[in-house]
């Protein structure tokens, strides 16, 4: 959780520094399957909620991104075959169907936009595969 505050800051610091020459959009960001390096939905809900309305005039924490899958190079997006060089897998899905859904709805209540990041066929189809 720290990462996000320390993004925020550093952007507001150089800002009164006259070093910023742009404005910000930050997104929180959600990957359940690395815990270890990203927050939990708990705690990127709690920093959503925390910061709704917080905003300058060079920043503003504008929603969420949530992984769906990963890229190619690291044989990490989800598809139907196979990698060609890595037989035995067709990438990784980083959170549960259950999960994604249950987390667009939650979000949806809270007014917070959410983008996905979806590389691989599955992972293309699979946010929009199941009702909301």
């Amino acid at each position: 959780m720290g990462s996000h505050k320390a993004g925020w800051d550093v952007v507001e610091r150089m800002a009164k520094e006259g070093r910023v020459k742009t404005r910000y959009k930050m997104m929180a960001h959600w990957q359940s399957s690395i815990v270890t390096l990203h927050p939990s939905n708990d705690e990127v809900k709690e920093l959503l909620i925390e910061n709704k309305d917080k905003e300058s005039d060079i920043a503003k924490l504008d929603g969420l991104k949530i992984l769906v899958d990963g890229v190619p190079a690291s044989r990490t997006s989800l598809h139907k075959e196979p990698f060609l060089d890595k037989p035995e897998s067709h990438g990784v899905q980083n959170l549960p169907t259950e999960d994604l859904t249950k987390a667009l709805v939650e979000y949806d209540k809270l007014g917070v936009t959410v983008q996905m990041h979806v590389v691989g066929a599955i992972a293309t189809d699979y946010p929009v595969s199941e009702p909301v």
